[in-house]
């Protein structure tokens, strides 16, 4: 064994030298490593974080998704006990069925009253049906034909805004001044 501690030691040798050297080139390296794996440990410590905080706004926003689901659930069904049942269809057993009455009933002109031009400003349905009470007479001027087409046309492709540019658009002065 070699006593280094006192004065008259001798001095370590070659290999003691290169081993303790290669001791401490190990021990740096482990300490590198070490190093960089603090890093990746504090690195994925603070994405675990991030990860948790995304998955309670998720679920919070799912809970909130639910109650809102559940509410609409609540607010359809409530409508549906609440709403009248439809009539049956067709005549009830001892009723007379009297076809020519109704058939004129129905091919008898349609005089849109205040309240029906009143709802048809709001509700494309009703102004809808406005325009087919407007266009339809034998009367009627080709204008309201041809404002009926468009809105027919704007409804069957789901464009509300051309829908209701249809119905407020007026005849050209041209047309006009032909009649």
């Amino acid at each position: 064994m070699n006593d280094t501690s006192g004065s008259g030691a001798a001095p370590p040798r070659e290999t003691e030298l290169a081993e303790a050297e290669e001791r401490a080139k190990r021990a740096t390296e482990a300490a590198t490593n070490l190093g960089r794996s603090a890093a990746d440990v504090v690195r994925l410590a603070a994405e675990v974080r991030r990860q948790r905080r995304d998955i309670e706004a998720l679920r919070s926003e799912n809970a909130d998704l639910a109650r809102r689901l559940r509410r609409a659930e609540q607010a359809a069904s409530s409508a549906r006990e609440t709403s009248p049942r439809p009539a049956a269809a067709g005549p009830e057993a001892g009723e007379p069925q009297e076809t020519d009455e109704l058939g004129s009933l129905m091919s008898a002109p349609f005089h849109v009253g205040a309240e029906a031009a009143a709802a048809a400003r709001s509700d494309p349905l009703k102004a809808l049906a406005v325009q087919v009470a407007k266009a339809l007479p034998e009367d009627a001027r080709e204008v309201e034909r041809a404002r009926l087409i468009a809105m027919a046309f704007a409804a069957s492709r789901g464009d509300i805004d051309a829908f209701w540019a249809a119905r407020k658009q007026r005849g050209s002065k041209k047309a006009v001044a032909k009649k």
